[in-house]
């Protein structure tokens, strides 16, 4: 199978855009089951004070579906503490499900082109349920050449993570949207290209792609 290439000029702008600011700014969040003002004003580095004024609550009621925006926030707790470590963004997949591998590989076996892969494949069923490797704000959603619809996650420290190919008609999040690790992102579309369903993950620091293998809980 040929690699999906994600080092586009494209992508490498997605991920530029916002670099120097703040991870949480302009963010909102979709309240769930079981979500409390406390709760989530602890996530956020916020007060239960400011999100009742910038949401014009009277009290503590929320309810699941609530659209909270979350004003005045200095990044998303926790805070990565030395070695990074991920969620699988599909549940159930391990190892061997990698059907290709971060780095360089051959694109033409009979002129030997040399073609780098920024992220890893893995092999899942088409309609499969993305979810986000770990808390961040999603800052893109988006159809992109050659990988179908994507979407990229900021995490903190500014890490980042990208997921494609997306179904369009199941994208579950907005841009700016405050996730949850292991929150349904979207579903799996097929691919772009004619090659067995497979999702590509890639993780970023900054705008360098990082290989996400050994950073996966697997």
């Amino acid at each position: 199978m040929r690699p999906r290439l994600v080092s586009s000029i494209t992508l490498l702008l997605i991920l530029s855009v916002g670099a120097g600011e703040s991870l949480a700014d302009g963010i909102f969040v979709k309240v769930r089951r079981g979500d409390t003002l406390f709760g989530i004003a602890r996530s956020f580095a916020t007060s239960v004070d400011r999100i009742r004024r910038d949401n014009h609550l009277r009290g503590d009621l929320i309810h699941p579906g609530q659209r909270l925006v979350l004003s005045g926030t200095r990044g998303v707790r926790p805070k990565w503490k030395g070695k990074v470590r991920v969620d699988p963004p599909i549940r159930g997949l391990r190892r061997r499900d990698i059907v290709t591998g971060f780095g360089k590989r051959r694109s033409d076996r009979h002129r030997k082109v040399q073609e780098r892969h920024t992220g890893i494949d893995l092999r899942a069923r088409r309609g499969s349920i993305i979810r986000a490797c770990a808390r961040g704000v999603v800052r893109f959603v988006g159809d992109l050449s050659g990988f179908g619809r994507v979407i990229v996650v900021e995490h903190d420290g500014g890490w980042r993570s990208v997921y494609s190919p997306c179904e369009r008609e199941h994208i579950e999040v907005e841009v700016n949207e405050a996730v949850h690790a292991g929150q349904p992102l979207a579903r799996l579309d097929e691919p772009t290209e004619t090659e067995k369903p497979a999702l590509h993950f890639e993780l970023r620091k900054g705008e360098k792609a990082v290989d996400p293998t050994p950073y996966i809980r697997w």
